[in-house]
């Protein structure tokens, strides 16, 4: 295949946004395609675990937290031996010291690995991403010696930058004793780069946003119809940007006995209308609400009193040993200003969010990640994806749109089974969510300030407001 330069193969903005759009894929006439026959069933436990009295199995979902729906759902796996991952997984598994699967990983896999297609719902910090990466690097091991390699067997979908490169560093961790040639592909940065990374010995697993993976299927340097494992994560929040077409447009180009996994710690009503759409005698499997190593402590207060009260709140953290600390706001012109100012107050912060560039963000978030960085001021960019444990707060300046993103923000903190405190300011203009506020309080045993309970004196105007003459 030739060089794709950019942007001078990009005649103008229109086209490039046709490209990460896939607006010139045209979903292929399958009767006419030779795929190779394949067993989407890789699952080989120990007899242990098909064993296992269904007694024990309800005991230990009780136990967990999880709940599954759908026919015939495998037994969890209770312990790591009992999946017999393959030799190069189990290395790696026992070097980083795990004791036992997470709720999500012990059901997870066996259904992964079982061919199923499923829902995993589960909270913040409770090992999705080896929920489904391990079964996926699994199947492309059964799977490769029916396909040519340089078509890939498995593609990851995540929805932000920072969480696909997350993906695939925990990706390339747990592959790095196996026959698997992995590739991470998003924006943000130099075309020609990225599709150099392809080379020319194919790929086995691909880890990618959405609009550059179509970007490379438009341009012929990315097969996909022999791809028989698909990853949605973060499906809610694929919704809510608006990535539904894109994903459609994807799948389109799959073949149609694919296996399709999607995963996030909410799943609205809206994600479920698309998981009917996608998915085919499915498996949901929820495990818990929000995580509850979370210290939860919720301030109300008017608007104006937001920022003395964040620098009395950030002084008290300077003092703290484990001070790692991000600090939501709902835009990034916001951010650029209170970033400012909090650096002329002297406190050690910094900027992440969508107005940076991808290079400057990844310096940042190297340093928060050593330490040299205390603070973080950002956006929802950061509220998926980032598995830093070092995080010990969270605070949320500005409360989100809605409170699904509120989950997601403190579930940045009490990573791996730490504890972590999300502080959160809440005023009038918020009250419109104090109901699933008070709920979410409830459910993980929070203390409920006696102002939440309250009405507020100024009630908030919701709806546009009309223009004046």
């Amino acid at each position: 295949m030739s060089r794709f330069r950019y942007p001078s193969d990009c005649l103008n903005h229109q086209r490039y946004d046709n490209y990460i759009r896939g607006i010139h894929l045209v979903n292929p006439s399958w009767q006419f395609i030779s795929l190779p026959q394949f067993s989407r069933n890789a699952f080989n436990p120990l007899p242990s675990l098909l064993q296992r009295p269904f007694e024990e199995v309800d005991s230990y979902r009780s136990l967990k937290s999880i709940d599954v729906a759908g026919f015939d759902v495998p037994k969890p796996a209770q312990n790591f031996e009992e999946v017999n991952f393959p030799q190069g997984i189990q290395v790696v598994i026992k070097q980083t010291g795990f004791s036992e699967p997470t709720p999500i990983q012990a059901q997870s896999w066996s259904i992964a690995l079982s061919g199923r297609d499923m829902i995993g719902v589960a909270v913040t910090g409770s090992g999705k991403t080896l929920a489904y990466l391990l079964p996926a690097i699994t199947q492309v091991l059964s799977q490769r010696q029916y396909v040519d390699r340089k078509y890939p067997l498995a593609v990851i979908l995540a929805p932000t930058r920072e969480l696909a490169l997350q993906i695939h560093q925990v990706l390339i961790k747990f592959s790095m004793y196996m026959p698997v040639r992995t590739v991470c592909i998003y924006g943000g940065i130099n075309v020609q780069q990225q599709l150099d990374t392809l080379g020319k010995n194919g790929v086995d697993i691909v880890v990618a946003t959405p609009g550059r993976l179509l970007h490379f299927m438009s341009i012929n340097r990315i097969c996909l119809y022999y791809c028989t494992y698909i990853v949605i994560d973060e499906a809610d929040l694929m919704l809510a940007m608006g990535f539904i077409p894109q994903i459609q447009r994807v799948l389109g180009q799959i073949r149609k006995d694919r296996q399709v996994l999607m995963f996030s710690a909410t799943f609205p009503a809206t994600a479920r209308s698309l998981a009917t759409q996608i998915l085919m005698n499915y498996i949901h499997v929820t495990v818990g609400t929000v995580n509850q190593n979370i210290l939860q402590i919720v301030m109300v207060c008017e608007e104006e009193e937001k920022k003395e009260k964040l620098y009395q709140l950030l002084k008290e953290i300077q003092c703290e040993k484990n001070k790692q600390t991000l600090l939501f706001v709902k835009a990034k012109k916001k951010a650029l200003i209170l970033t400012e100012n909090l650096k002329l107050a002297g406190f050690n912060v910094e900027g992440f969010h969508a107005g940076k560039k991808q290079k400057v963000r990844e310096k940042t978030l190297k340093q928060f990640k050593a330490g040299e960085i205390t603070t973080l001021v950002t956006t929802d960019v950061a509220s998926r994806g980032l598995d830093i444990k070092e995080i010990r707060y969270v605070i949320n300046y500005d409360f989100p749109k809605v409170v699904a993103i509120y989950v997601h923000r403190i579930g940045r903190t009490a990573r791996g089974n730490k504890h972590g405190t999300a502080f959160t300011f809440f005023t009038d203009k918020d009250w419109h969510q104090v109901g699933d506020l008070i709920d979410i309080l409830k459910d993980t045993n929070q203390r409920i300030p006696s102002d939440l309970l309250q009405e507020p004196v100024t009630k908030p105007v919701l709806g546009k407001r009309k223009r004046k003459k």
